[in-house]
């Protein structure tokens, strides 16, 4: 087959498969061996950090991922990696790349987004993939490799994923061989994270890999589905918002603790003056907080909260 007819037609890319005689519109699939096999295979290239050509890089975590399959789920990192290629991404995995995020991103957070994207879920109450890299790893993702390195300030609230790369200063850029002139990161990277047997590790774990380094690790589920939810719209990932806004929702409804109500509210109200979607949770704290309001006044940090937030206050006092 020549090159002219290996690529993908028009025709072809209309048709969405619908495997092993599921409809488009079913939300339910029988986990017969055929899915079985294709879930685990999925978790093992992860499990046993194979075949990577994108390495994610949050602060001193590193997430060796696919871009075969982050990108066609993530509209943000698909327009990464085409704007860095200067095209359409079609030589996956034949151009390794790197790409940084800005340090206000939380590892933990960033860890439950890539889970999804492989597992279409994430924890608590869904999968949890440990991501990392072998200690001893030679590969692209060593340093002073050719991987084109792209430094990217953190996503747009925009459900499209859009934004636009770091700023270039004059006294703090640095060229790479290949790749794009962006700013230097404040502080040095640590060694890779290590995986082994799935388990992360590295020669520091407590620095690393903190209390909130994996997803499901955060004892407060309202703030976890709160800010994947957030995440998912940064990261143009509409799928992902819907089961975060599913899971916060419920989450919500059965959990009556004031205590994990307040950093939630605070969460969502420092979020919503860059990332509108935050509106969508806003108005469900303010309701469960009025219905908790007799709990939520007692709590250690209930007046800090209404001093940082009057906004907070002024929406309690309309429905008072």
């Amino acid at each position: 087959m020549g090159n002219s007819d290996s690529k993908p037609s028009e025709e072809g890319q209309e048709r969405q498969p619908t495997p092993y005689g599921i409809s488009a519109n079913s939300t339910t699939i029988k986990l017969n061996p055929s899915y079985r096999a294709l879930y685990s295979g999925m978790i093992s290239i992860i499990e046993k950090n194979k075949y990577s050509d994108l390495l994610v890089i949050c602060g001193s975590d590193r997430y060796p991922v696919h871009r075969a399959v982050v990108c066609p789920r993530s509209t943000w990192f698909e327009d990464k990696c085409e704007l860095a290629l200067r095209g359409l991404d079609r030589s996956s995995p034949a151009t390794p790349m790197k790409i940084w995020l800005e340090p206000g991103e939380e590892p933990h957070i960033i860890a439950a987004v890539l889970t999804y994207l492989y597992t279409l879920d994430y924890g608590p109450d869904g999968p949890n993939l440990s991501f990392g890299l072998p200690q001893d790893q030679s590969s692209i993702h060593s340093e002073g490799s050719t991987a084109t390195d792209v430094h990217l300030e953190s996503p747009s609230a925009d459900i499209d994923g859009s934004d636009i790369f770091s700023m270039i200063s004059n006294d703090q850029d640095t060229e790479y061989e290949e790749g794009i002139r962006t700013p230097t990161l404040s502080s040095p990277l640590q060694p890779p994270t290590a995986s082994v047997d799935g388990s992360p590790h590295s020669a520091s774990t407590d620095q690393t890999l903190h209390g909130n380094a994996d997803p499901g690790t955060n004892p407060n589920s309202l703030t976890l589905h709160c800010q994947i939810y957030l995440a998912a719209h940064r990261f143009g990932v509409p799928p992902l918002a819907e089961i975060a806004k599913d899971k916060f929702t419920k989450a919500l409804r059965n959990n009556n603790s004031a205590m994990d109500l307040l950093p939630c509210i605070r969460e969502v109200y420092r979020q919503q003056s860059n990332n509108p979607s935050a509106f969508t949770l806003k108005q469900d704290v303010i309701k469960a907080a009025r219905s908790r309001f007799r709990k939520l006044k007692e709590e250690e940090g209930w007046e800090a909260l209404l001093m940082e937030f009057p906004e907070f206050a002024a929406d309690m006092l309309r429905g008072l």
